[in-house]
């Protein structure tokens, strides 16, 4: 086949499965998802400038890459433990003004890299900073230490997130499961379950903000 062609129909096919996947693979760029769009360019190469790979080979090694993908992203979906496999987990660096060094050190992040990410966040002290947490896409989020008085009960955290509780982030707040049933009944009635819970945080005052499954 002529190359031009190989390069027309790969164009369409690889523009076929991008809205297939979605926006993810931009906007939220974990390593698993830049391994993924790595690769998947490579393939998509190779099905071009490789004449000994038939067209049809190579757009099928393509496809089965991306469905590969998306399989495992629907898997991350019903599974969050399988999702901090994939994506892995955000990490505490900055606890109440206080670096957090084992976490620096397992995230191969040196104290240098950690202030730039600060500055970058118009952060210049590590002492105004309450609570800074690596996320699983390499950003940094910042809650800087409140001056007002009186100080907040909490810092604003998510604790349910698709139908789960997160037990580490209760923990971090020292709270309970139990304790997160029985606000959750006070927003929803005595029979509201977790599983029932789209998303829902606490916020610094103690309150929950609560959003539950739409079309239940």
């Amino acid at each position: 086949m002529h190359l031009y062609a190989k390069v027309i129909i790969s164009f369409f096919f690889l523009l076929l499965l991008t809205r297939i996947m979605g926006k993810k693979q931009m906007s939220q760029l974990t390593h698993f998802n830049y391994i993924t769009g790595i690769t998947l360019g490579s393939l998509s190469a190779s099905v071009i400038t490789e004449k000994h790979i038939p067209l049809y080979q190579g757009l099928l090694a393509v496809g089965i890459w991306s469905g590969l993908t998306l399989l495992l992203g629907f898997i991350s979906t019903k599974s969050r433990s399988v999702k901090r496999m994939i994506d892995g987990a955000p990490m505490i660096l900055i606890r109440h003004g206080r670096v957090d060094q084992k976490a620096l050190a397992s995230t191969k992040i040196t104290i240098d890299d950690m202030i730039l990410l600060l500055r970058q966040k118009d952060v210049f002290s590590v002492s105004e900073v309450d609570l800074a947490i690596l996320e699983s896409n390499g950003s940094i989020s910042i809650y800087k230490k409140q001056e007002q008085t009186p100080a907040a009960k909490y810092i604003p955290t998510q604790i349910v997130a698709d139908g789960q509780a997160l037990k580490k982030n209760l923990n971090e707040l020292g709270l309970s499961e139990s304790w997160l049933l029985h606000e959750l009944a006070k927003t929803g009635g005595r029979n509201t379950r977790i599983k029932d819970i789209f998303y829902a945080e606490v916020l610094g005052d103690g309150s929950l903000h609560v959003e539950r499954y739409t079309g239940r």
